[in-house]
């Protein structure tokens, strides 16, 4: 029997090989040559070097008043593991880690594509276009943060969950919790799969649904992933102290610290009018692909349906928390992709097009000068709107901090105040750079406000009351509540520097156009 012979350009390792080099050059063309999008990419280099210069770090005394300072785990660590290569072989610390997240996030593309070829869905090739497209999307998958990589580790769990891959599953799930604090996703996704599976029995009664959800294959199924997290959280390198930071793991995700806290802006909710802008074209597919879900309802799968959901989910989520758009878009092209498979996509031609819906379109339209003006302008116009999120994304992220931001005001007390200095920083988004610019001093907050906010409420008031200009006795704040002995307030906060210069005993010792270090005299 003769083997058939496929061109070389169909073959599958070609196919994905090139949808990866492909995101390389669009990654790469999207990082801008010397800036950062994100403060936290400071944070993650910073630590990637101590690790790599000191071993593992365990204790965190440089946000004096958050819970780091009692209860420090590295809940990113096989991400700084993976960077340790970049950081290391480069001439420039932050250049390597742009290298790294530029492979990453080709990676979490590539697994996209992956997945949907092995659940063989026609036409599985638009979903590049649909996810390079996206200016949110490309805008998170850029920043050098872990998610970059994650969003392609939690599409490979899915894949792994549907298609029973235990052994795989158990170590990649072990992965998943040393690697990124976003590893209870694959408990949802694990939920969705045995809930979808429960509900699509032929015969719909509680006792059917109920022998379904403990059937020896969900149950094995939980097994392997509850297996997975235990293992991964006892034989850790932060046990037993991973154990109590599960509590603001969860307390992030389920509590909604914006409403009375001054967290980072992808915390904050994404009004549902802006999902339509911002995610036009994934949204828009995303919406087409559930209607004709709809109408097929008989014919979809447990994969699809299962995927729906989580896309579903991810919408709920999204408006939520904004940053979330990094998993929604994912998810809205396999949800798509599934769903029109299932509807009978893979008959999806120009003949059977014009067959089925020929009596639905007027005479006129299918005239020629009609279609050829239809097609002009297709032409003109929808590459136009295609890179229209990718313009988008690559403004968002040149515009944004430089590698020597707080470079001034960080050296100057690096080398005029003893180690362990206790800093008042005006703003927390600031501290990855003053740490990776200076660890020798100590600050007060950074990262994350919750963990300020649970360390000490009354502090955490105290503090947001003098960077708002509120409160006029900063020193007596500053020094008495916080024991710092330097105050450095960026420019940028002027009702706090309104009280800073009328206050005599704050003696302004160092000026850039950043920022103004005062002494605590």
């Amino acid at each position: 029997m003769l083997r058939k012979v496929y061109p070389f350009w169909r073959l599958q390792g070609v196919q994905l090989i090139s949808v990866f080099v492909l995101c390389l050059a669009v990654f790469a063309y999207l990082q801008p040559a010397q800036t950062l999008a994100d403060p936290d990419s400071w944070y993650h280099v910073k630590l990637t070097t101590m690790m790599r210069d000191s071993g593992l770090v365990r204790d965190f005394p440089w946000t004096q008043a958050s819970l780091y300072r009692t209860i420090f785990i590295d809940q990113h660590f096989l991400y700084h593991v993976l960077l340790l290569p970049f950081v290391s072989l480069a001439p420039n610390d932050l250049a390597g880690a742009k290298i790294a997240t530029i492979i990453f996030a080709a990676f979490s593309v590539t697994a996209v594509l992956w997945c949907l070829k092995r659940w063989r869905v026609p036409y599985w090739g638009v979903g590049i276009i649909l996810l390079l497209t996206s200016a949110p999307f490309l805008f998170r998958l850029s920043l050098l943060k872990a998610p970059s990589l994650a969003i392609g580790v939690s599409i490979i769990a899915y894949y792994l969950i549907t298609e029973r891959r235990l052994g795989w599953l158990f170590f990649w799930t072990w992965f998943y919790v040393w690697f990124y604090s976003a590893w209870p996703l694959v408990v949802v996704m694990a939920g969705v799969w045995i809930a979808i599976d429960s509900l699509s029995q032929t015969k719909l009664n509680l006792k059917i649904i109920g022998q379904t959800l403990i059937s020896k294959n969900n149950l094995k199924l939980v097994g392997v992933i509850v297996g997975g997290i235990v293992v991964a959280l006892i034989i850790n390198p932060y046990f037993p102290t991973n154990l109590v930071y599960l509590k603001q793991i969860f307390g992030m995700a389920l509590t909604p610290y914006h409403t009375f806290v001054g967290i980072g802006g992808e915390w904050y909710p994404l009004a549902p009018f802006d999902l339509p802008e911002n995610l036009s074209y994934p949204l828009l597919v995303w919406l087409l692909s559930t209607l004709v879900a709809v109408f097929t309802w008989h014919k979809q799968t447990k994969l699809s349906r299962s995927s729906w959901l989580i896309a579903v989910l991810f919408l709920i989520y999204t408006l939520k928390a904004r940053r979330q758009t990094e998993y929604f878009v994912p998810w809205m092209v396999i949800s798509s992709g599934l769903c029109l498979r299932d509807a009978g996509l893979g008959n999806l031609t120009l003949a059977y097009l014009k067959n089925k819906f020929a009596s639905w379109i007027p005479k006129w339209v299918m005239k020629k000068y009609v279609l050829v003006t239809l097609l002009v302008y297709a032409i003109m116009v929808v590459p136009w709107g295609l890179s229209h999120g990718f313009r988008l994304a690559k403004a968002a992220l040149a515009n944004k901090y430089s590698y020597n931001t707080m470079l001034g005001a960080a050296n100057w007390l690096k080398q005029n105040s003893p180690s362990g200095t206790i800093v008042f920083q005006s703003d927390w988004s600031m501290f990855p750079m003053l740490f990776y610019h200076n660890s020798q001093n100590y600050y007060l907050t950074g990262l994350d406000q919750t963990f300020m906010y649970e360390y000490d409420k009354e502090k955490y008031r105290q503090w947001e009351r003098v960077v708002k200009g509120e409160a006029r006795a900063i020193y007596k704040i500053a020094h008495d509540s916080f024991g710092a002995s330097y105050l450095l307030l960026e420019k940028r906060t002027p009702a706090m520097l309104f009280w800073a210069n009328r206050d005599n005993r704050l003696n302004r010792v160092y000026e850039d156009s950043e920022a103004i270090v005062y002494k605590l005299d």
